[in-house]
């Protein structure tokens, strides 16, 4: 009983609960092999493949991860079969808890209205162009469709995009442009700096003295939950050894699956230094964390640096998602490895928050944001909410490990990420001090791809949103043959891979109303409805569902 309580109490102040541990790893997620434009020193290197340019990198200093990302055309060199190519030789360097390489592209042109941008975990070449009238890409992805592009990053589990050295106009003008929910579930990060892409130097001396910040900054108040990654963009056998600049990626472990999930959480860091460590946190939640709490934000960094490099500033950054208003800074201090301060709040302020941590010499760390709105008192301690396609049917779960006088939950889809409508009530628990599970089935999820977020309201009117998901509802239901159609009293249903079972049969007018109902037993196939002489002529729809299936089809009544 003394457990529970104390669950409850921390469930209630969580910013007394220690954030996650998690390590700290340095690599980089932007470089060529020769299968691309990359190793063009490869006459002096002798280095030249994927697989020899990880076996380069792995010997570097305070270097954990490589990503090589290809040009994905064959205007940099790129052809489809070396891809393939590339993607086995990373999976034969890499080794879980010593190195980790990584095998994506860089898709893209340079130049309005272009773009270049990192993929990774989409194990085909998608691109646009032809070698001698052959097709030179796996899934073809037209020039200049960033659309099609991040939507099928989105819609593919574990793929992630970062914006490479991004450009104001790129990405089809995304920086002046209001977030679009399907782009913002694909872009986990944008680089901060980059390169010097064609630089020689193999002694951790020429670092990057490029800037992104301006299109970070873009990025997050137009909407995007983005975080910060720092590219080398290795054109030359450089890979880790060119700066000291590093990409951190705080995991739990090093291993692939490790490193992926903390780019996909945003749990990344831009960082001019090759080992110091930064920790971000506010009410106890890590960097790349959204969230609603009912507290004031209580805001925490600390720096280490195992070199012993004084911090001269650490600044807090603050805006408003989706305003559209440039962030300013919060709060800042000086000559200090530590910032602890608590930002005061109104219900419903929301904003993301990220650290800016400048050492003696100059180097700069840019972390991740947080995003976090304050609620009243919070009713609901969710702690998931997902959705899958199931039996043709997409099936949303959620469980909640505390509710306070909680009142229901409303399961919302939308077809374009941004106008929502409830498709469903369910009740919640009102109070509770143990885990509850619940479950909603839409039979009626359209095809293509669809959007869901779940609405937690209070039994004093005051709610708050999960996180939108989306799923992919392929085009998978049975072919519904009606005759005759149109039809006069009766009707036959024809319905291919359909086995026998008990369905609902409903016929509604062109206004969408239901003007009969009847329950129908499916055999071989085929429906008999009957009893429809009542129905006035004209357009009608026909829904025929159950448990598992739901289909519809448009008829006709002439008599």
């Amino acid at each position: 009983m003394k457990q529970t309580l104390l669950n409850v109490f921390l469930s209630l102040f969580p910013f007394l609960i220690q954030a996650q541990p998690f390590n700290f790893y340095y690599g980089n997620l932007h470089a060529h092999s020769s299968y691309s434009d990359g190793n063009q020193d490869a006459a002096t290197s002798g280095l030249s493949t994927p697989l020899q340019n990880y076996q380069y990198a792995r010997l570097s200093q305070q270097f954990h991860f490589l990503g090589i990302s290809e040009h994905n055309h064959y205007g940099a060199g790129m052809l489809k079969s070396n891809y393939a190519l590339g993607l086995s030789q990373a999976n034969t360097a890499n080794q879980d808890s010593v190195f980790v390489c990584m095998y994506g592209m860089e898709w893209g042109v340079i130049g309005p209205p272009g773009g270049h941008t990192l993929i990774y975990g989409i194990n085909q070449l998608i691109g646009w162009d032809s070698v001698y009238a052959v097709p030179n890409y796996d899934i073809y992805n037209a020039r200049l469709d960033y659309d099609s592009l991040f939507k099928r990053v989105a819609r593919t589990p574990n793929a992630f995009a970062c914006l490479a050295h991004p450009a104001t106009t790129d990405y089809s003008g995304m920086f002046s442009t209001i977030v679009n929910p399907a782009w913002d579930s694909a872009i986990v990060g944008v680089s901060i700096r980059s390169g010097p892409a064609f630089s020689t130097d193999t002694m951790y001396n020429n670092p990057s003295t490029s800037s992104f910040e301006a299109r970070y900054k873009d990025a997050l108040k137009q909407g995007y939950h983005v975080g910060a990654t720092l590219d080398h963009d290795n054109h030359n056998t450089t890979f880790g050894r060119m700066a000291k600049s590093r990409t951190v990626a705080l995991a739990p472990a090093l291993t692939r699956n490790n490193i992926i999930e903390a780019f996909r959480k945003r749990r990344t860091q831009a960082s001019d230094d090759w080992n110091v460590q930064v920790t971000f946190t506010i009410n106890g939640k890590p960097l790349g964390t959204v969230f609603n709490d009912s507290f004031n934000a209580t805001i925490q960094v600390s720096v280490y640096d195992p070199d012993m490099e004084p911090v001269s500033s650490i600044a807090i950054i603050h805006g408003i998602p989706g305003s559209g208003v440039n962030p300013t800074t919060l709060t800042s201090n000086s000559s200090s490895a530590t910032l602890n301060y608590t930002h005061i709040l109104p219900i419903g302020g929301s904003y993301y928050y990220y650290a800016v941590i400048t050492q003696l010499d100059g180097d700069k760390v840019f972390t991740s944001p947080i995003w976090y709105s304050k609620t009243s008192i919070l009713p609901v301690t969710l702690i998931g909410f997902n959705a899958h396609v199931e039996n043709k049917t997409v099936v949303c779960k959620w469980s909640t490990a505390t509710e306070i006088n909680s009142d229901q939950f409303n399961v919302e889809r939308s077809i374009d990420g941004l106008n929502f409508m409830s498709i469903a009530q369910v009740p919640a628990a009102i109070n509770s001090i143990i885990k509850q599970d619940y479950m909603y089935r839409d039979l009626y999820a359209p095809e293509g791809l669809v959007y869901y977020r779940l609405k937690q309201q209070d039994r004093d009117g005051s709610y708050s949103y999960s996180a939108v998901i989306a799923v992919n509802v392929a085009n998978n239901k049975p072919e519904v043959e009606v005759l005759p159609n149109p039809f006069d009293a009766n009707l036959m249903l024809t319905m291919s891979d359909v086995a026998d079972a008990e369905m609902v049969f409903e016929l509604f007018n062109s206004s969408g109303v239901l003007v009969h109902t009847a329950k129908v037993n499916v055999a071989n196939g085929e429906a008999m409805i009957e009893g429809l002489d009542h129905v006035k002529p004209g357009l009608y729809q026909i829904r025929l569902s159950n448990a598992n299936i739901c289909v519809l089809k448009k008829v006709m009544k002439v008599i």
